[in-house]
Protein backbone atom coordinates (compact mmCIF):
# COMPACT_ATOMS: atom_id res chain seq x y z
CA UNK A 1 0.00 0.00 0.00
CA UNK A 2 2.84 2.39 0.89
CA UNK A 3 4.34 2.04 -2.58
CA UNK A 4 0.98 2.67 -4.25
CA UNK A 5 0.37 5.79 -2.17
CA UNK A 6 3.86 7.03 -2.97
CA UNK A 7 3.23 6.53 -6.69
CA UNK A 8 -0.07 8.41 -6.48
CA UNK A 9 1.58 11.23 -4.56
CA UNK A 10 4.25 11.44 -7.25
CA UNK A 11 1.58 11.57 -9.96
CA UNK A 12 -0.26 14.33 -8.11
CA UNK A 13 2.96 16.29 -7.70
CA UNK A 14 3.68 15.89 -11.40
CA UNK A 15 0.28 17.29 -12.26
CA UNK A 16 0.90 20.15 -9.85
CA UNK A 17 4.12 20.96 -11.72
CA UNK A 18 2.28 20.76 -15.04
CA UNK A 19 -0.36 23.17 -13.73
CA UNK A 20 2.32 25.58 -12.56
CA UNK A 21 4.07 25.39 -15.92
CA UNK A 22 0.77 26.06 -17.71
CA UNK A 23 -0.54 28.95 -15.62
CA UNK A 24 2.50 30.44 -13.89
CA UNK A 25 4.26 30.60 -10.55
CA UNK A 26 1.87 32.13 -8.01
CA UNK A 27 3.51 31.20 -4.72
CA UNK A 28 1.27 28.19 -4.19
CA UNK A 29 3.26 25.23 -2.84
CA UNK A 30 2.59 21.53 -3.42
CA UNK A 31 1.87 20.59 0.24
CA UNK A 32 -1.01 23.07 0.35
CA UNK A 33 -2.29 21.77 -2.98
CA UNK A 34 -2.03 18.14 -1.85
CA UNK A 35 -3.83 18.90 1.41
CA UNK A 36 -6.63 20.60 -0.51
CA UNK A 37 -7.04 17.55 -2.74
CA UNK A 38 -7.13 15.22 0.27
CA UNK A 39 -9.67 17.42 2.07
CA UNK A 40 -11.92 17.46 -0.99
CA UNK A 41 -11.77 13.68 -1.24
CA UNK A 42 -12.49 13.20 2.46
CA UNK A 43 -15.42 15.61 2.29
CA UNK A 44 -16.95 13.32 -0.33
CA UNK A 45 -16.59 10.26 1.87
CA UNK A 46 -13.33 8.83 0.58
CA UNK A 47 -11.30 6.76 3.00
CA UNK A 48 -7.98 8.10 4.23
CA UNK A 49 -6.15 5.81 1.81
CA UNK A 50 -8.28 6.85 -1.15
CA UNK A 51 -7.92 10.51 -0.27
CA UNK A 52 -4.16 10.22 0.07
CA UNK A 53 -3.98 8.74 -3.42
CA UNK A 54 -5.03 12.06 -4.85
CA UNK A 55 -8.47 10.89 -5.92
CA UNK A 56 -9.94 11.65 -9.33
CA UNK A 57 -9.79 15.42 -8.74
CA UNK A 58 -6.23 15.27 -10.09
CA UNK A 59 -7.71 15.19 -13.59
CA UNK A 60 -8.52 18.89 -13.17
CA UNK A 61 -5.34 19.72 -11.29
CA UNK A 62 -4.54 22.74 -13.49
CA UNK A 63 -7.98 24.24 -12.84
CA UNK A 64 -7.73 23.59 -9.10
CA UNK A 65 -4.25 25.10 -8.98
CA UNK A 66 -5.43 28.31 -10.65
CA UNK A 67 -8.53 28.62 -8.48
CA UNK A 68 -6.50 28.10 -5.29
CA UNK A 69 -4.00 30.77 -6.30
CA UNK A 70 -6.88 33.15 -7.01
CA UNK A 71 -8.49 32.29 -3.68
CA UNK A 72 -5.19 33.21 -2.01
CA UNK A 73 -5.54 36.66 -3.54
CA UNK A 74 -2.55 36.40 -5.87
CA UNK A 75 -2.92 39.24 -8.39
CA UNK A 76 -0.98 37.44 -11.19
CA UNK A 77 -3.32 34.46 -10.75
CA UNK A 78 -6.35 36.72 -11.18
CA UNK A 79 -4.84 38.19 -14.31
CA UNK A 80 -4.37 34.68 -15.66
CA UNK A 81 -7.94 33.76 -14.69
CA UNK A 82 -9.21 36.90 -16.41
CA UNK A 83 -7.26 36.01 -19.56
CA UNK A 84 -8.55 32.43 -19.61
CA UNK A 85 -12.16 32.85 -18.54
CA UNK A 86 -13.55 36.39 -18.82
CA UNK A 87 -14.43 35.92 -22.47
CA UNK A 88 -15.87 32.49 -21.68
CA UNK A 89 -18.12 33.93 -18.98
CA UNK A 90 -19.27 36.67 -21.34
CA UNK A 91 -20.03 34.18 -24.12
CA UNK A 92 -22.06 31.93 -21.82
CA UNK A 93 -24.21 34.88 -20.75
CA UNK A 94 -24.55 36.23 -24.29
CA UNK A 95 -25.39 32.80 -25.72
CA UNK A 96 -28.04 32.21 -23.05
CA UNK A 97 -29.79 35.57 -23.27
CA UNK A 98 -28.91 36.97 -26.69
CA UNK A 99 -28.03 40.31 -25.11
CA UNK A 100 -24.56 41.78 -25.32
CA UNK A 101 -25.25 44.60 -22.84
CA UNK A 102 -26.74 42.22 -20.30
CA UNK A 103 -23.89 39.76 -20.82
CA UNK A 104 -21.29 42.46 -20.25
CA UNK A 105 -22.89 43.48 -16.95
CA UNK A 106 -23.26 39.88 -15.85
CA UNK A 107 -19.61 39.17 -16.67
CA UNK A 108 -18.41 42.00 -14.44
CA UNK A 109 -20.79 40.95 -11.68
CA UNK A 110 -19.65 37.33 -11.86
CA UNK A 111 -15.95 38.23 -11.77
CA UNK A 112 -16.59 40.45 -8.73
CA UNK A 113 -18.70 37.74 -7.08
CA UNK A 114 -15.87 35.22 -7.45
CA UNK A 115 -13.28 37.67 -6.11
CA UNK A 116 -15.17 38.93 -3.06
CA UNK A 117 -15.05 36.90 0.18
CA UNK A 118 -18.07 35.30 1.78
CA UNK A 119 -19.09 35.94 5.40
CA UNK A 120 -16.37 33.54 6.50
CA UNK A 121 -13.68 35.46 4.66
CA UNK A 122 -13.13 32.93 1.85
CA UNK A 123 -13.12 34.18 -1.73
CA UNK A 124 -15.92 32.46 -3.57
CA UNK A 125 -13.67 31.09 -6.29
CA UNK A 126 -12.28 28.93 -3.50
CA UNK A 127 -15.53 26.95 -3.57
CA UNK A 128 -14.34 25.23 -6.73
CA UNK A 129 -13.32 21.67 -5.81
CA UNK A 130 -12.03 20.17 -9.06
CA UNK A 131 -14.74 17.51 -9.48
CA UNK A 132 -15.56 19.00 -12.88
CA UNK A 133 -13.64 21.34 -15.14
CA UNK A 134 -13.46 24.95 -14.04
CA UNK A 135 -15.30 25.89 -17.24
CA UNK A 136 -18.22 23.61 -16.33
CA UNK A 137 -18.34 25.02 -12.80
CA UNK A 138 -18.28 28.60 -14.08
CA UNK A 139 -20.97 27.85 -16.63
CA UNK A 140 -23.38 26.75 -13.88
CA UNK A 141 -22.58 29.83 -11.80
CA UNK A 142 -23.15 32.18 -14.73
CA UNK A 143 -26.46 30.57 -15.66
CA UNK A 144 -27.68 30.64 -12.06
CA UNK A 145 -26.72 34.27 -11.65
CA UNK A 146 -28.31 35.08 -15.00
CA UNK A 147 -31.52 33.43 -13.87
CA UNK A 148 -31.49 35.43 -10.63
CA UNK A 149 -30.82 38.67 -12.48
CA UNK A 150 -33.58 37.90 -14.97
CA UNK A 151 -36.06 37.30 -12.17
CA UNK A 152 -35.18 40.67 -10.64
CA UNK A 153 -35.27 42.58 -13.91
CA UNK A 154 -38.27 40.96 -15.51
CA UNK A 155 -40.07 39.35 -12.54
CA UNK A 156 -40.20 36.05 -14.40
CA UNK A 157 -38.56 33.37 -12.28
CA UNK A 158 -37.69 30.46 -14.50
CA UNK A 159 -36.57 26.94 -13.68
CA UNK A 160 -32.88 26.18 -14.14
CA UNK A 161 -34.03 23.12 -16.09
CA UNK A 162 -35.01 25.44 -18.93
CA UNK A 163 -31.32 26.23 -19.40
CA UNK A 164 -30.27 22.57 -19.57
CA UNK A 165 -30.20 22.46 -23.42
CA UNK A 166 -27.55 25.18 -23.31
CA UNK A 167 -25.22 22.89 -21.40
CA UNK A 168 -24.99 20.41 -24.27
CA UNK A 169 -25.55 22.55 -27.35
CA UNK A 170 -23.17 22.95 -30.28
CA UNK A 171 -22.94 26.63 -29.48
CA UNK A 172 -21.80 25.93 -25.94
CA UNK A 173 -19.22 23.46 -27.24
CA UNK A 174 -17.75 26.24 -29.36
CA UNK A 175 -17.66 28.53 -26.35
CA UNK A 176 -15.79 25.92 -24.32
CA UNK A 177 -13.39 25.37 -27.22
CA UNK A 178 -12.59 29.08 -27.12
CA UNK A 179 -11.92 28.88 -23.41
CA UNK A 180 -9.66 25.87 -23.91
CA UNK A 181 -7.74 27.80 -26.55
CA UNK A 182 -6.96 30.56 -24.05
CA UNK A 183 -5.47 28.05 -21.63
CA UNK A 184 -3.34 26.11 -24.08
CA UNK A 185 -2.47 28.64 -26.78
CA UNK A 186 1.20 29.10 -25.85
CA UNK A 187 1.83 25.38 -25.32
CA UNK A 188 0.22 24.37 -28.62
CA UNK A 189 2.07 27.01 -30.61
CA UNK A 190 5.43 26.01 -29.12
CA UNK A 191 4.73 22.33 -29.78
CA UNK A 192 3.82 23.06 -33.41
CA UNK A 193 6.98 25.11 -33.84
CA UNK A 194 9.06 22.33 -32.32
CA UNK A 195 7.45 19.72 -34.59
CA UNK A 196 7.88 21.79 -37.76
CA UNK A 197 11.50 22.66 -36.96
CA UNK A 198 12.40 18.99 -37.42
CA UNK A 199 11.06 18.78 -40.98
CA UNK A 200 13.40 18.52 -43.91
CA UNK A 201 13.47 21.31 -46.51
CA UNK A 202 11.78 18.96 -48.98
CA UNK A 203 8.95 18.21 -46.55
CA UNK A 204 8.49 21.92 -45.79
CA UNK A 205 8.36 22.73 -49.48
CA UNK A 206 5.83 19.98 -50.08
CA UNK A 207 3.44 21.25 -47.39
CA UNK A 208 3.85 24.88 -48.46
CA UNK A 209 3.03 24.00 -52.05
CA UNK A 210 -0.06 22.10 -50.95
CA UNK A 211 -1.46 24.35 -48.22
CA UNK A 212 0.17 27.77 -48.72
CA UNK A 213 0.19 27.97 -52.50
CA UNK A 214 -2.97 25.88 -52.74
CA UNK A 215 -1.66 23.51 -55.42
CA UNK A 216 -3.53 20.29 -56.06
CA UNK A 217 -1.76 16.97 -55.51
CA UNK A 218 -1.73 16.30 -59.24
CA UNK A 219 -0.06 19.68 -59.89
CA UNK A 220 2.64 18.97 -57.34
CA UNK A 221 3.19 15.53 -58.87
CA UNK A 222 3.74 17.17 -62.27
CA UNK A 223 6.32 19.54 -60.78
CA UNK A 224 8.27 16.65 -59.25
CA UNK A 225 7.61 14.36 -62.24
CA UNK A 226 6.27 11.58 -60.02
CA UNK A 227 3.00 9.70 -59.72
CA UNK A 228 0.12 11.36 -57.85
CA UNK A 229 0.03 8.54 -55.30
CA UNK A 230 3.66 9.24 -54.42
CA UNK A 231 2.84 12.84 -53.45
CA UNK A 232 -0.25 11.73 -51.52
CA UNK A 233 1.80 9.23 -49.53
CA UNK A 234 4.51 11.82 -48.80
CA UNK A 235 2.01 14.41 -47.58
CA UNK A 236 0.30 11.84 -45.36
CA UNK A 237 3.67 10.77 -43.98
CA UNK A 238 4.68 14.34 -43.14
CA UNK A 239 1.31 15.09 -41.52
CA UNK A 240 1.62 11.95 -39.41
CA UNK A 241 5.15 12.95 -38.43
CA UNK A 242 3.94 16.37 -37.27
CA UNK A 243 1.13 14.84 -35.22
CA UNK A 244 3.54 12.45 -33.51
CA UNK A 245 6.10 15.18 -32.84
CA UNK A 246 3.46 17.50 -31.40
CA UNK A 247 2.30 14.76 -29.02
CA UNK A 248 5.94 14.03 -28.19
CA UNK A 249 6.52 17.71 -27.39
CA UNK A 250 3.51 17.72 -25.06
CA UNK A 251 4.86 14.67 -23.24
CA UNK A 252 8.62 15.32 -23.18
CA UNK A 253 9.00 19.10 -23.37
CA UNK A 254 6.01 20.11 -21.27
CA UNK A 255 5.77 16.86 -19.24
CA UNK A 256 2.01 16.69 -19.75
CA UNK A 257 -0.03 13.70 -18.67
CA UNK A 258 -2.33 11.83 -21.05
CA UNK A 259 -5.42 13.89 -20.13
CA UNK A 260 -3.60 17.18 -20.74
CA UNK A 261 -2.12 15.89 -24.01
CA UNK A 262 -5.65 15.04 -25.15
CA UNK A 263 -6.87 18.55 -24.25
CA UNK A 264 -3.97 20.24 -26.05
CA UNK A 265 -4.34 17.99 -29.07
CA UNK A 266 -8.04 18.83 -29.31
CA UNK A 267 -7.19 22.50 -29.25
CA UNK A 268 -4.49 22.08 -31.91
CA UNK A 269 -7.01 20.33 -34.17
CA UNK A 270 -10.17 22.36 -33.45
CA UNK A 271 -8.79 25.86 -33.00
CA UNK A 272 -8.50 27.58 -36.41
CA UNK A 273 -6.02 30.11 -35.01
CA UNK A 274 -3.37 27.40 -34.95
CA UNK A 275 -1.68 26.95 -38.34
CA UNK A 276 1.47 25.08 -39.21
CA UNK A 277 2.00 27.53 -42.08
CA UNK A 278 3.27 30.11 -39.61
CA UNK A 279 5.90 27.68 -38.40
CA UNK A 280 6.77 26.33 -41.84
CA UNK A 281 7.61 29.85 -42.97
CA UNK A 282 9.60 30.75 -39.86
Amino acid sequence: MGGALSDCSNQLERRFREARAMHGEFGLQFPAFRDRVINIAQAQGASDGEAAQGWSVAKHAADLYLSMACANGEEPAWRRFDHCYRRFIFNVAAFAFQSGNFADDLTSQTMLHLFLPDVGGQRRIGYYDGRSSLATWLRIIVIRRAKDEASLKFNSLESLDEFTPLLKSDGMSKIEAESRASRYEAIVEEALHWACSGLSNEDRRLLLMRYDQGLQVCEIADIFSVHVSTISRKISRVQDQIRKEVARAFALHFHLDSWAIEECTRDAVENPSHSILVHLNS
